[in-house]
């Protein structure tokens, strides 16, 4: 049974509300078993990352990058059939004292209540910049 286009849209703020508290299980548990995550760009941050463990990883240790934490603040919310497109912008400062401001656009992709695929689309050469003072890591 398929879900309604308003709970996947609540789905899809739900992972921003969990991201924020650095809640890397509970992101986890809103993707079906083989979800993947994309995140889109041309650095070296252009990757696929699939399944749970690979999805628990990339989005645990936020406060290790931003102690006082990484505000997500969703700015338009639209959703048809089994999609939901979020704009967002993100605040945080970095341990290093650097003011991370990106913005984003998550495209979510559903299947009976839970996320099937997330591509996240954002400036990368800014996570770059900020998060490896422009050096590879």
């Amino acid at each position: 049974m398929g879900s309604s286009i308003e709970d996947n849209k609540k789905i899809a703020l739900s992972y921003f509300s969990l991201g924020e508290k650095g809640d890397a299980d509970g992101i986890t548990e809103l993707f079906v078993p083989d979800g993947i995550v994309r995140s889109m760009g041309t650095t070296f941050l252009a990757s696929k990352l699939q399944g749970h463990d690979e999805i628990r990883m990339a989005h645990s240790g936020i406060y290790d990058a931003f102690p006082d934490g990484l505000k997500l603040a969703p700015l338009t919310v639209i959703g048809e059939g089994d999609t939901v497109a979020v704009e967002l912008v993100s605040l945080g400062t970095t341990v290093a004292g650097k003011i991370y401001n990106n913005q984003y656009v998550f495209l979510f992709f559903f299947r009976n209540g839970k996320i099937v695929e997330m591509r996240e689309y954002l400036d990368s050469q800014h996570v770059n910049d900020v998060l490896f003072d422009g050096k590879h890591p």
